[in-house]
């Protein structure tokens, strides 16, 4: 929220300066012929822990120290369900390159990865 703030100074429409309001999280524009309002940027992710009931699939970076491991999370890209954003992790953790057809879940949304 701080980086935001001080990259959104000024008024994208009318270049007017900004305040905040309604707790910070909104910034809106000076002018009062604009009064343009500016939010943050969301990017939606998920953090999921894959287990059978007594072990948890965690994964681990190269060029993290030995021993350090984490559950699985990404972020969501737009079209894509949780769902479907937790399989395609899943699936690659296990050092698949795809998933079989048959774990693809069928939703109105899109049902293939990308």
């Amino acid at each position: 929220m701080i980086s935001w703030r001080r990259r959104h100074r000024f008024c994208g429409s009318c270049g007017a300066t900004t305040l905040p309001a309604k707790g910070g999280h909104v910034l809106v524009c000076t002018n009062p012929a604009c009064r343009h309002e500016q939010f943050p940027r969301l990017d939606p992710a998920i953090i999921v822990l894959v287990s059978d009931g007594e072990r948890a699939l965690l994964g681990r970076q190269a060029s993290w120290p030995v021993g350090r491991y984490s559950t699985i999370a990404g972020f969501v890209e737009p079209g894509e369900s949780l769902e479907m954003r937790w399989l395609v992790r899943y699936w690659r953790k296990r050092g698949s390159k795809s998933m079989p057809s048959s774990t693809i879940p069928r939703s109105r949304g899109r049902s293939r990865p990308r």
